[in-house]
């Protein structure tokens, strides 16, 4: 592990130096595009390689006498200039279509006067890989491959059935063949290692900005509901059988917001509910949203469990317990805080901003608990005392008169039962 991220450094620190010299030689676009970047680094590489190596056949071939070679080689070096100027101006598209042109029409000539044995067809296998890492269309890419495979071949069957124009010493015509081909293959392998570092950079920036979202979507909503809205894009909803859910909010929070300002408001509610959201997930439940300064939290959803009663009782005596001993933003908070059990139904609702929510009497019950609630109490129904009774000291508080509900039993958690 430890020698894979030591390769990953030393590619993206040469991937780095290359960048910053063909930045200097080549000015890449500030808004190219990654495929754009690809292509613009492999011309860098290959029209400088291009240029040196019809310098060294410029002597070459007039050590041999060849005038006609020698010219060509000439206008093969102004052909690469001019390249190097449309690709300093952004003129991609001409550049490569000029120099592609030379290779072919060189490569032919080369041929014809010398024979096989120099070995600069060669030469058209870097030229098909300038164009496969290229930001032309896929078939213009496939098509341009095509014709470089079908004038190499025809090159070569035209050596066996053709001898060369110009004898030349085998072994000056060896020497300079290995040469040849091994520049070929070594600016090839430069521009597959280019392309692959910026391959591998890109890979890890995706991977990056995958963990993100995932960790944004995840923020959103429970693991497994996102899991299942990547999966299926059809409605999602759950009835559970048996959950608690939890509502709090601050006493007096009117009064006192309307003295603070709007940062101080904000900074308040953030600081609180973060100690919320640490005790959530503390013990394993699901944030369901916060409304101005309610705070709701649900137990057993989306997956079901058999305490989700008392440890819900158990986070709002923790909760009640954070809130009594510490002061936020300079302000002593009191909370009213109702919890209520039963079925609910769970889902996603929204295209664009997504939500994970609860509906159901339970819900809207739970919600009563706390706003006929008292600050600094814990108000539950019969249906979580029944579940918590052997667990929480509970303390009956007689009825209250619940809208739609009519009377209704209420008890207090004051604490666990010890032991």
């Amino acid at each position: 592990m430890e020698k894979t991220i030591l390769e990953q450094d030393a590619i993206e620190r040469l991937t780095s130096t290359l960048n910053t010299s063909f930045n200097w030689w080549v000015p890449i676009p500030a808004n190219a595009s990654p495929q754009e970047r690809r292509s613009y680094s492999a011309a860098a590489i290959a029209l400088p390689f291009g240029a040196i190596g019809h310098i060294f056949f410029l002597f070459l071939f007039a050590y041999w006498k060849i005038p006609a070679l020698v010219i060509a080689n000439i206008i093969s070096i102004l052909i690469y200039v001019a390249g190097g100027i449309l690709l300093r101006n952004n003129k991609m598209d001409w550049a490569m279509l000029l120099t592609s042109l030379e290779v072919i029409v060189h490569s032919s000539l080369v041929i014809y006067f010398v024979g096989w044995g120099l070995g600069i067809q060669y030469f058209m296998f870097l030229f098909m890989l300038a164009v496969v890492v290229s930001k032309w269309s896929l078939g213009a890419r496939l098509v341009t491959t095509l014709i470089s495979i079908a004038f190499f071949l025809l090159f070569y069957y035209y050596a066996l059935g053709n001898p060369p124009q110009v004898a030349v010493d085998l072994r000056q015509l060896n020497l300079v063949n290995i040469l040849t081909t091994s520049s070929a293959f070594l600016t090839s392998a430069a521009i597959m290692f280019y392309t692959a570092g910026i391959a591998d950079q890109l890979e890890a920036q995706l991977e990056i900005e995958h963990e993100k979202s995932e960790g944004l979507l995840n923020n959103i909503l429970p693991a497994a509901i996102s899991v299942q809205l990547k999966n299926n894009r059809g409605t999602i909803a759950d009835y559970i059988d048996g959950a608690s859910i939890l509502f709090a909010d601050v006493v007096d929070f009117t009064p006192m917001s309307a003295t603070m300002t709007p940062e101080e408001l904000v900074e308040l509610l953030n600081e609180v509910f973060s100690d919320f959201d640490v005790l959530t997930e503390k013990y394993g439940l699901e944030k369901i949203k916060t409304i101005g300064d309610c705070y709701m939290v649900a137990s057993g959803v989306p997956q079901p469990r058999d305490d989700h009663a008392q440890v819900l009782t158990q986070m709002a005596l923790e909760m009640q317990e954070r809130v009594n001993n510490h002061a936020y933003n300079g302000h002593k908070l009191a909370f009213r805080i109702g919890i209520n059990s039963g079925p609910v139904v769970a889902g996603v609702i929204g295209r664009k901003k997504f939500s994970y929510d609860l509906w159901g009497d339970t819900v809207n019950t739970a919600s009563r608990m706390e706003s006929h609630g008292y600050g600094g109490h814990i108000q539950i129904t019969r249906a979580t005392y029944a579940l918590i009774k052997d667990d929480f000291i509970c303390e009956p508080q007689g009825t209250v008169d619940v809208k739609g509900k009519g009377e209704m039993e209420i008890w207090h958690v004051s604490g666990a039962v010890d032991g």
